[in-house]
């Protein structure tokens, strides 16, 4: 039987593709979010 940990952890990676789709979809629709820019900038750094 699995432990409780176990069924959490397997129902947060079903669902945080999903969750990670969606909100890639708002941010696609609603245009250039303002917490993306410093991590342009931290990429031309590198």
């Amino acid at each position: 039987m699995p432990s409780n940990l176990a069924i959490i952890n397997t129902i947060l990676m079903s669902i945080i593709p999903y969750a990670f789709y969606f909100f890639y979809k708002k941010i696609r629709k609603y245009g250039a979010q303002p917490w993306e820019n410093p991590n342009e900038d931290e990429k031309g750094n590198l």
